[in-house]
């Protein structure tokens, strides 16, 4: 506990300040004490008791406008490669060759089927 600040240095009352509420034995009549735990104000202390705190901390506040959005940062590094995917389905059956000659300027090889 702290003597917090002295109205009077000679004679006047004082404002103690502490964690938690004052005790009994805590200060002479017309002082007062600060909680700094719980922010409540008491005093002035009268025939030896302190009475109930006055809190000064009020109720929270309305929520403030949203800020304006920051820039946009660098890109980030390339992650890891993935997992290979799944095979896709069987492509359709590709249109008939031509006539079963070879192309211009390709060689022609017949087969035959000997039995």
């Amino acid at each position: 506990m702290t003597d917090f600040y002295r109205l009077n240095t000679s004679t006047g009352p004082r404002i103690y300040n502490g964690s938690g509420a004052p005790g009994s034995g805590v200060g002479a009549d017309g002082d007062y004490y600060y909680d700094t735990t719980g922010n409540f104000f008491y005093g002035p202390k009268a025939s030896g008791a302190w009475g109930s705190g006055v809190s000064i901390v009020g109720a929270d506040g309305a929520d403030g406008a949203d800020g304006v959005d920051g820039a946009t940062g660098p890109a980030g590094s390339t992650g890891a490669t993935g997992p290979t995917g799944p095979t896709g389905p069987t492509g359709p059956t590709g249109p008939p060759g031509a006539d079963g000659t070879s192309t211009p300027g390709s060689a022609l090889y017949l087969y035959a089927n000997y039995t």
